[in-house]
């Protein structure tokens, strides 16, 4: 990807109450992170490429997420696989036994497809190769994993999928979503914070006017003021209290 002056890899989903962020840590340094975004009006980033095929899945009812924002920090690519497998545990057992979702979407470098059905067990192609220009236009494939039938033992689960079968058997698994629930709630974006990160980034200042609006909803209830530049979103959550946003 092209580098981005802030530092910072965002997209407006990201400014969305459901949209979370799993982290690793070592010794207090963040070792890697994944994020997981619900579909929502404002779609999903692969949309842009796989419209077609997720409005199948819309038309069928199902309820899907996006895979986004994987990383490793150089240090820790030696443990990248044992460390990524245990944020995607995390990331499906809170789109499985929390949010309820139906399907998990990622889309992959092909030369990658191997890798990521190693980390997803159990996800089948479901797009053509495509061009992805949020990359380069480096080439993709549309990954999914179907979360009514995951984990099933005759298709091979893997090491995630066992994983989340002892959770289930020595019962574990309602403790870790006990502990997500509360930590998801507690993750939320303040005003504040959603200012800070948002209002000089490209990820909210060339997203399309209806995009903004309705992700400046969740956190201003008042009509927006016609002024010019960004900086409204600061001025604006100096003048209103920290409210943390749950997710619905």
């Amino acid at each position: 990807m092209r580098p981005e002056p802030s530092g910072l890899r965002l997209s407006l989903h990201h400014a969305l109450p459901s949209t979370k962020v799993f982290v690793a840590t070592v010794r207090g340094r963040v070792a890697g992170t994944v994020s997981v975004i619900e579909d929502s009006r404002i779609g999903l980033p692969i949309d842009e490429l796989y419209r077609h095929e997720l409005s199948v899945l819309r038309r069928q009812g199902r309820r899907i997420s996006e895979v986004s924002a994987l990383a490793i920090d150089e240090q820790h690519k030696t443990a990248g696989v044992p460390i990524l497998t245990r944020l995607i545990l995390l990331l499906v057992v809170h789109a499985k036994e929390i949010r309820k979702q139906d399907d998990i979407c990622i889309a992959v470098n092909p030369r990658h497809v191997r890798f990521y059905r190693r980390l997803f067990p159990g996800a089948a192609e479901f797009g053509q190769l495509k061009s992805y220009g949020k990359v380069n236009g480096a080439p993709a494939v549309l990954l999914r994993l179907d979360l009514r039938v995951w984990p099933a033992a005759e298709e091979g689960c893997g090491d995630l999928g066992r994983m989340f079968e002892a959770l289930s058997q020595h019962g574990e698994l309602a403790d870790l979503v006990v502990s997500l629930t509360h930590q998801s709630r507690e993750a939320a974006l303040t005003p504040q914070q959603f200012a800070q990160f948002f209002e000089d980034h490209p990820a909210f200042t060339t997203a399309p006017a209806e995009a903004r609006e309705f992700v400046e909803a969740f956190y201003f209830e008042r009509e927006p003021l016609e002024v010019d530049g960004p900086s409204l979103l600061r001025r604006i959550a100096d003048l209103v209290s920290p409210i943390r946003f749950m997710p619905a």
